[in-house]
């Protein structure tokens, strides 16, 4: 299948909101995460507006005599020169224009275009991301089929509100036959598509990182889950803290410890694929898990698992259901199963409870 076309539903409300503000002469600055849509919103909104002069910022300059009153467009604000903010500053609070903005959650616009939400001359308006079901529709609408519940899940799950990371795991999984039709339905077989573009979409999610930042992901890519404070040991309390405040990683009770992950699975499962196996290796002896670790106390050497089944079985072992191993690997609950089935065969045992402490696969 080629050409999918993508419908832009489930923002009627939105868009209607932005004209109707922008109409009564009420700037604003439309805020959300990476790829959620909020380009395509105002792009819409202005299309939907009439009677106002369009200026672009930058890269337009103000007509002579402009029909309507001016609406200033600044898409990506956070990154907007600081010419062209105190330009933009000084048209809005002087009454001459209004402001239709958007910028990045997390990254600030510039401080003449900040200075007018403090000032109270705009307004923050924070745009969430498209609900599943919408996502669902919109999934069924490109593919012009019903797409199974599962693969929409895992898809929607994946891409977390991003669209842009939504369209390429689907256009990945066309061209690798991953996602295919399935007894009339588009099902997605084995592991999430990762593609150079959907590569590139994780990368500018994640955005940059200091050295202590792109430490703590490193090793937590290739382990999968580390103790809090053996992390900070290895890296800094204060590296770790920026993370979970950006909502790149979380935190989660173990007994009577606090482990840390990846907040996103696909953003582990494109970190870790970017290692060579020197820098794994070194990053596991860090963490004291020398590739060959033994499996459940010693009889069997780890070398007798694949990489995928050391991390079922790791993460069955500290008590995740095969739904949420699912949902953090980027599998469907029955391949989790199987290779569980797998796993057990091999140890010898009935249950995830007899699976022990499993090694991190280098």
């Amino acid at each position: 299948m080629s050409g999918v076309r993508w419908p832009m539903s489930g923002r009627a409300r939105e868009i209607g909101e932005i004209v109707e503000t922008v109409r009564a002469g009420v700037s604003l600055v439309v805020t959300g995460g990476p790829g959620v849509g909020k380009t395509a919103l105002i792009r819409r909104a202005v299309r939907e507006l009439g009677g106002v002069t369009v200026v672009a910022v930058p890269g337009t300059s103000l007509p002579p005599e402009p029909a309507g009153p001016l609406l200033l467009v600044v898409e990506r604000a956070h990154l907007l020169d600081p010419a062209s903010a105190q330009w933009v500053h000084d048209l809005v609070a002087s009454g001459e224009a209004t402001l239709l903005a958007e910028a990045r959650t997390g990254a600030e616009p510039p401080g003449p275009v900040s200075a007018l939400l403090v000032e109270g001359l705009a307004t923050r308006w924070d745009l969430s991301p498209l609900p599943a079901e919408h996502a669902v529709r919109i999934l069924a609408a490109a593919l012009r089929g019903p797409v199974d519940g599962a693969t929409a899940q895992r898809l929607w799950r994946a891409a977390a509100g991003n669209m842009r990371l939504l369209r390429e795991l689907v256009e990945t999984g066309l061209a690798s036959g991953r996602l295919s039709l399935q007894d009339d339905r588009w099902t997605l077989s084995g592991d999430l598509p990762l593609g150079d573009r959907v590569r590139e979409l994780v990368r500018d999610e994640i955005g940059h990182l200091d050295d202590g930042e792109r430490e703590a992901l490193d090793l937590l890519a290739v382990a999968g889950e580390v103790d809090v404070d053996a992390l900070e040991r290895l890296t800094s309390p204060a590296a770790l803290h920026r993370l979970e405040r950006r909502g790149l990683v979380r935190a989660h009770r173990l007994g009577t410890r606090l482990q840390v992950r990846f907040a996103r699975p696909i953003h582990r499962a494109a970190l870790r694929e970017g290692l060579g196996p020197i820098v794994v290796r070194d990053l596991l002896r860090r963490l004291g898990r020398p590739a060959g670790h033994p499996v459940n106390g010693g009889s069997r050497a780890s070398g007798d698992f694949s990489r995928r089944e050391q991390e079922v079985a790791q993460l069955a072992s500290w008590g995740m259901t095969n739904r949420e191993i699912a949902e953090w690997l980027g599998l469907s609950p029955r391949t989790v199963g199987n290779h569980l089935c797998r796993v057990y065969t091999k140890l010898g045992v009935a249950d995830r409870s007899r699976l022990g402490s499993i090694g991190s696969p280098g």
